[in-house]
């Protein structure tokens, strides 16, 4: 008995919602003393209707397309000042002591000194290194990819997961012989 009134509870909740915007809509549309400026909703939903023989659904179209090419570069334009920015950051704390570290974020990090100092010795530097491309990386690249005006095709998990893995050795080889961030040669 309970999964049908769960059911029922999730389909009604957002119907109610949406009556209830349409119904505050309508009264303050009659309280106004501007019908122009708040005009009820059956009139904005006939004039919706009307314009559908024009040019109204290209226009949407064409926002919507101008949306998504907007918000896929700026999204790729930011995941790539990301990396950069996580590259030189990571590069200046690889030349920075683990006092250093610690001292830096103490204000912002709670724990034992000695609790910090295990962390940045054992999992900063050993487990994740000194630049390695997160999960959630991926995953914005996958979905970027999906964005025909940036990517000729899309990537799947495992396409992205063998780019990123075409550096991965290097990197990580470059990173244990030096104990730092390779110099750009050790890529070419």
């Amino acid at each position: 008995m309970k999964a049908p009134v769960h059911r029922l509870r999730r389909v009604a909740e957002p119907v109610l919602g949406v009556l209830a915007v349409i119904l505050l809509w309508e009264l303050a549309s009659r309280h106004a003393a501007n019908a122009t400026l708040v005009p009820p909703p059956a009139v904005v939903w006939r004039a919706f209707v009307a314009m559908q023989g024009t040019d109204l659904p290209l226009d949407i179209g064409a926002s919507l397309l101008h949306l998504l090419i907007g918000y896929g570069l700026g999204a790729t334009a930011g995941l790539l000042l990301a990396l950069i920015a996580n590259q030189r950051a990571v590069a200046i704390l690889a030349k920075s002591g683990t006092d250093e570290i610690i001292k830096a974020g103490a204000v912002n990090w709670a724990g034992t000194r000695e609790a910090q100092t295990d962390w940045i010795d054992n999992v900063l530097w050993k487990r994740r290194g000194w630049s390695w491309v997160t999960e959630g990386d991926a995953r914005t690249l996958v979905g970027l990819s999906t964005t025909k005006a940036i990517f000729q095709s899309a990537l799947d998990a495992e396409a992205a997961k063998k780019i990123f893995a075409l550096g991965a050795d290097v990197s990580r080889a470059a990173y244990e012989a030096t104990g730092r961030a390779p110099e750009r040669g050790v890529f070419d």
